[in-house]
């Protein structure tokens, strides 16, 4: 797919050139499966938006059977997720259930986690081959239990130190939300997590959202702020930062091209497909990846629903995604699902007031 095409016709032109839509490769999805929906934290900018699942959860014997359809589809990337997946031994019989999928198949996997619960499950994470695992820290101590829940920060980072210093995984990363509680001390969050090991960091920004704090939301000119004190930043010790755009942030990337913060010419795609940009730096790297035109990202709930990952914000999620995995083949639904992520694009952009209008796939 013409990633840079999509990008440049979205920015600049506020359209989605419809003749892409039939080339994106759905061989090289990545899909995000929910194997639970119950958590032990209630993080005041949480987006999550399913209270209460509207079918039974998807069954032990369900979730595999989903991972052997999914890769069947082209899936290559699986991220296994929930409300918080650690609550219960069931995620680490998900995961030795892929790793004897992944002997024959080119396919990368790992595990979004609060960070809380990881501890108990560090010995048999050594032996489940993960790729990746990406722990949520929101700042420092102080920001982020009050963010969290007292003590939140100190299981985190605990955890973290187990699984960097005893090589569990091959990668860890750390997702922190930027906002405003935590703005003034972002950076000092950075170094702090830094010192305890951790390298690569990827940062979102908190400005979408309809159900978390209002105290926690920022503007696109605060973004456009922080960008600037990123071009500064020099780190106490060697990281690595990337800014995740998604479809909220599409007025923020014409600023960032207005403001001179960015330039079409320097946007790039990596061996992996992202589309990028790099913040000039001398002390670290830093990358502003643009999410919004992977439109080959899927979610599965955890009762079985599929769609775009933004269904999970609502309540009546099922009644925007494309299906459920129980009744219909995951092919089938990916034409509907990325439609729907175009009519997202459409309303959200229209409802912030912005100039871009998109046209949706007929």
């Amino acid at each position: 797919m013409e990633k840079r095409r999509l990008f440049s016709e979205i920015v600049t032109k506020g359209r989605f050139p419809e003749d892409l839509l039939n080339k994106i490769d759905s061989s090289e999805s990545e899909l995000s499966i929910d194997i639970n929906n119950e958590c032990n934290l209630h993080c005041k900018h949480c987006y999550w938006g399913i209270t209460k699942l509207h079918k039974e959860p998807l069954s032990l014997d369900e979730i595999k059977q989903l991972i052997d359809r999914a890769i069947d589809s082209g899936t290559k990337l699986f991220a296994f997720a929930g409300r918080e997946p650690f609550l219960t031994d069931r995620i680490i019989h998900v995961l030795r259930y892929i790793k004897e999928k992944k002997k024959d198949n080119n396919i990368k996997y790992g595990v979004v986690s609060n960070g809380t619960r990881v501890s108990g499950y560090v010995d048999a994470l050594k032996e489940l081959d993960l790729d990746y695992i990406d722990i949520s820290i929101d700042g420092t101590r102080e920001i982020h239990d009050k963010i969290r829940r007292d003590g939140a920060y100190d299981a985190a980072t605990g955890a973290l130190k187990q699984i960097i210093n005893g090589n569990v995984v091959r990668k860890v990363f750390v997702s922190m939300c930027y906002n405003k509680l935590n703005s003034a001390t972002f950076f000092e969050a950075i170094d702090d997590l830094a010192e305890k090991g951790v390298t690569n960091f990827c940062i979102l920004p908190y400005i979408h959202s309809e159900r978390g704090s209002p105290e926690l939301k920022i503007t696109f000119d605060d973004f456009l702020s922080f960008l600037r004190q990123l071009e500064h930043y020099s780190p106490k010790k060697p990281v690595e930062i990337m800014i995740d755009l998604e479809w909220y942030m599409i007025p923020s990337v014409k600023m960032m091209l207005d403001e001179g913060v960015m330039n079409l010419e320097r946007v790039k795609e990596d061996a992996a497909g992202n589309l990028y940009t790099k913040i000039e730096n001398a002390n670290c790297k830093i990358y502003v990846k643009f999410g919004f035109v992977d439109l080959n990202r899927f979610v599965v709930t955890a009762d079985g629903y599929f769609g775009n990952i933004h269904m999970k914000s609502n309540n009546d999620y099922y009644l925007t995604a494309s299906g459920n995995v129980r009744e219909k083949d995951i092919l089938e639904m990916i034409p509907k699902t990325i439609n729907a992520s175009v009519h997202l694009f459409n309303r959200s952009l229209q409802k912030m007031n912005k100039e871009i209008t998109i046209t949706s796939l007929s």
